[in-house]
């Protein structure tokens, strides 16, 4: 934060009672700016947000990498038996499990997955970047460590295509029927056509979708709104 401009200057913190003391920052949120308006008026925010996060990937260490979906495929493997066996229940299971048995199939090889790794965010969602005219800043980071860049566009694009637009039925990159390319103006370390990138948003989405509780009368009214924007990526994305 100390190095990256717009961010908060933090002034102390205690670990045990999850407690920081930092500046205040003015502007409103991406969630706030982007809820309500059409897709078609988020094109400037969304190149001003995309150069900031490449600002921020360059900021501490950044390298060239071979992401290995191996990993990734194991961890998935694992929800698939888990749901498969009842262990774990979720919403549309057949739905999720197809979804799921399509992206394991499909993954990437590791050659195909050439990309760049960087000190990340940790939790790039909406309502941890906020916008005020043309500064943008960052909220609440997480544990810094150097993973492919991927992570954190993955989740801050699966958010976005959620919560704040309608998919077209387009064949837009790496976020099916979202177009991100205003995004990408801004953001030049990897490009929209990056497979590890394609890769982990197939798999954010079956994150996000595991996130919500199966029995329609435990969701919140965020958790259903978010849901069926999740099934509107999920349409898109999934044969």
């Amino acid at each position: 934060a100390e190095g990256m401009p717009g961010s908060p200057r933090i002034h102390g913190y205690d670990a045990a009672s999850q407690i920081v003391l930092m500046d205040r920052v003015a502007g409103d949120t991406l969630y706030d700016l982007f809820t309500g308006r059409a897709a078609a008026d988020h094109g400037p925010t969304l190149g001003r947000v995309g150069a900031w996060l490449d600002r921020f990937h360059r900021l501490v260490q950044w390298e060239d990498r071979q992401f290995q979906p191996k990993y990734t495929l194991n961890h998935l493997g694992k929800v698939r038996d888990q749901v498969e066996s009842g262990q774990q229940n979720v919403p549309h299971r057949a739905a999720f499990l197809a979804a799921l048995h399509q992206t394991i199939e499909t993954a990437p090889t590791a050659q195909q997955c050439q990309t760049v790794a960087a000190v990340g965010h940790g939790d790039l969602n909406l309502r941890n970047i906020l916008v005020a005219g043309e500064d943008v800043s960052g909220l609440d980071f997480g544990t810094p460590g150097l993973l492919p860049v991927a992570h954190d566009l993955a989740r801050l694009f699966c958010h976005y295509g959620a919560l704040c637009v309608k998919p077209d039925g387009t064949e837009h990159a790496p976020l099916p029927g979202v177009d991100l390319s205003a995004f990408f103006d801004g953001y030049t370390l990897v490009g929209p056509e990056d497979e590890t990138v394609a890769f982990l948003c197939r798999v954010r989405v079956l994150r996000d979708w595991q996130s919500i509780p199966k029995p329609l009368i435990k969701r919140s009214v965020s958790q259903q709104i978010r849901f069926r924007g999740i099934q509107a990526l999920a349409r898109g994305m999934f044969a």
